[in-house]
């Protein structure tokens, strides 16, 4: 997705080198799950999912006031990085969406919407979704992204991408 957005866009194109907008579009695509800190160290009673980390609308409500204020300003970089971040994030919760319950209409409704319900019916609860065909489409979509990545200029990319992961661990 990111490689569509640094091949079609000015802003993102403004942020710097592809792999350091990669980077940027890895990590703000596992924002969502920063959840799972506090699901497992203080509150497994309710679903990862349930959490304000899983609701678009509030992700749109961020990113709207946020790009509108780079508008205003005319920060291109911000515009870029909203594009970015915020496209990233709605993909994760897009792939949520397939076995994970999203309310994406939230705050109008907490109606919760999923394509497949995954259920318990192994002993370890991990088994129910090795076992499932929607972790035939996530394997199917990891090979893809692989494919995709290994199919671009490698050297360049490769290296680059390596330099950027670098400088922002620090």
């Amino acid at each position: 997705w990111t490689r569509l957005l640094i091949k079609k866009s000015k802003p993102v194109q403004d942020l710097g080198s592809p792999a350091k907008v990669l980077a940027i579009g890895m990590f703000a695509s596992i924002i969502p799950d920063f959840d799972l800190f506090y699901h497992y160290l203080f509150d497994l009673n309710h679903p990862h999912h349930s959490y304000w980390t899983h609701v678009p609308g509030l992700w749109i409500a961020i990113f709207g006031v946020g790009m509108l204020a780079a508008l205003l300003l005319k920060k291109t970089r911000l515009i870029g990085l909203g594009i970015v971040m915020g496209s990233n994030i709605l993909v994760h919760l897009t792939l949520d969406t397939v076995a994970g319950r999203i309310m994406w209409l939230y705050p109008f409704s907490d109606m919760d919407f999923v394509l497949a319900l995954i259920p318990a019916v192994h002993g370890w609860w991990v088994w129910n979704f090795v076992l499932h065909w929607t972790f035939l489409l996530e394997m199917a979509l990891l090979v893809a992204a692989i494919y995709v990545w290994r199919s671009g200029p490698k050297r360049q990319t490769d290296h680059a991408l390596i330099a950027a992961t670098k400088s922002l661990r620090g």
